[in-house]
């Protein structure tokens, strides 16, 4: 008997949700995705069109190629709104971060009033569910929730005591978060009883849930793909003798590991020749003052074009990252046949093997990142190799192994 396609929902079009979105679409098992800004064949997408090139390059990250627009609906006002917001970071942060829970909330109840009568199943992801698993009960459809990071009380004491050791317990920013933590965990708790079966993309992320005393029995794991291996990336890269050059890639925030580097890149046993180039947002200007400009390097957030040729010409991807439910920015470093060197706290180093496809270090201890810097350096003839092997790393955990995970996950639950 076939399956009844069904409905995959979140405010944004990031690229695990896309990724999802075509796993189903290509079973005939996708009735509908929504969203909230969209970019494609309507008078939204015209707008785009007009603006420039910069913004529309933004703009096409929100869609979903190969997917049939009929199947896409949107609802646009709260992320509009949220994106339009002018000043800087000290207003405008705190501001988005209402919008966006303010939008969350009406982009599901917009949906569950508008849940068809027929559907094979719901699959929603934390915070933006509730309403939609509400509706979807009523009417005996599976509710499937996905829940990308780490138990949400933890990823908080995480960050308030990383800002705390950084001289940021005052941060305006962190204390809004502080004043609606409380609420936004139970609204997701909530969504998370809900829920038919719960998917995590990594052991580290279940494992925090069942230490927080969540139920895991409906908990299944499925790690997010990797982007196509790149051949050509062993071809652009040409090491140097002396030189160890280290990319860091996606937001400089505490919890991705800043304060460790920061200390690191201060300490007397940094590798000599070593150096960091950032391709990312800092959304707290303070973490990235008073550094040695001759061992870090600053570049903000660029295309993601850009972003594989930056990776195929340096020697590793370094992620000391204090809690990463996945951390897609190692798939896409080894699909560029790029190693990382990252933690244990990283939900994507699970598919890793130590000195093979990088170095595995214990989160949240600068010697230790230090110590793993130094290891790769010795590991020096053995770059060659890993690069290699980074590339077969990337092809054995493509998306297209994710979108048959991700249905047969599913389809063994019984859900359909």
């Amino acid at each position: 008997m076939k399956s009844a396609p069904g409905i995959v929902f979140h405010p944004s079009v990031a690229p695990h949700v896309r990724e999802t979105v075509l796993a189903f679409d290509y079973q005939d098992l996708l009735q509908m995705f929504f969203t909230s800004l969209y970019w494609g064949r309507s008078p939204l997408g015209s707008f785009w069109d007009r603006l420039p090139e910069v913004w529309q390059s933004r703009a096409r990250r929100r869609r979903v190629p190969f997917l049939d627009e009929v199947k896409v609906h949107s609802f646009p006002f709260w992320e509009s709104l949220r994106l339009a917001i002018p000043g800087p970071p000290c207003v405008r942060e705190p501001l988005s971060d209402l919008l966006w829970e303010q939008g969350d909330h009406a982009f599901s109840q917009h949906l569950a009033r508008r849940l068809p009568e027929k559907c094979g199943f719901v699959y929603g992801y934390d915070h933006s569910s509730l309403e939609v698993f509400r509706a979807a009960k009523t009417r005996r459809f599976p509710c499937i929730y996905e829940v990308p990071s780490l138990e949400w009380d933890q990823m908080q004491t995480l960050t308030r005591q990383e800002m705390t050791a950084m001289g940021q317990e005052k941060d305006f920013y962190l204390q809004c978060c502080e004043r609606h933590h409380i609420r936004r965990t139970q609204r997701c708790r909530q969504e998370w009883d809900l829920a038919d079966l719960i998917i995590v993309n990594s052991e580290v992320t279940r494992q925090s849930f069942a230490a927080a005393g969540y139920d895991t029995e409906r908990v299944r794991v499925v790690p997010l793909g990797a982007p196509p291996a790149s051949e050509d990336s062993l071809q652009r890269w040409s090491p140097s003798p002396r030189l160890l050059r280290l990319i860091w890639v996606g937001p400089f925030t505490p919890r991705k590991g800043a304060r460790i580097l920061r200390e690191a890149l201060s300490h007397p046993l940094w590798p000599a020749g070593a150096s960091i180039d950032v391709f990312g947002s800092v959304p707290m200007p303070g973490v990235a003052l008073n550094l040695p400009a001759d061992r870090i390097r600053w570049h903000g957030t660029i295309s993601q074009e850009k972003l594989w040729h930056v990776m195929s010409e340096a020697d590793a991807l370094l992620l000391p990252t204090l809690a990463d439910g996945f951390g897609m920015a190692l798939t896409e470093a080894w699909s560029q046949g790029l190693p990382v060197i990252t933690t244990d706290r990283a939900g994507a180093a699970e598919l890793m093997t130590h000195q093979v496809h990088g170095i595995k270090f214990h989160a949240g201890s600068v010697e230790a990142l230090l110590e793993a810097l130094h290891c790769f350096s010795q590991h020096r003839p053995a770059w060659p190799q890993w690069r290699v092997a980074c590339l077969e790393l990337a092809r054995k955990n493509s998306w297209t192994v994710y979108h048959e995970k991700i249905v047969a996950m599913t389809d063994d639950y019984r859900l359909f």
